[in-house]
């Protein structure tokens, strides 16, 4: 029971990660016809730096499972 409760949790977890990045691609398309072509590269950087911040606090949340000894 424990187990599942855990996973329920998590899942509402996931399903706040998946929300956000639906929200920041939808705000992304709307202005990106707008971005004049020099801010490309610092927008590409920007955008990298923040995919990798997000693998790590990802990365981070996930525990390893351990079996539970009784």
């Amino acid at each position: 029971r424990r187990q599942r409760q855990m996973c329920i949790r998590d899942r509402y977890v996931l399903a706040a990660c998946c929300g956000a990045g639906a929200l920041g691609s939808v705000v992304f398309n709307q202005f990106v016809g707008s971005i004049p072509s020099e801010a490309w590269y610092t927008l590409f950087a920007i955008m990298g730096t923040l995919h990798i911040i997000a693998a790590v606090v990802l990365w981070k949340m996930v525990r390893p499972e351990s079996p539970e000894t009784k």
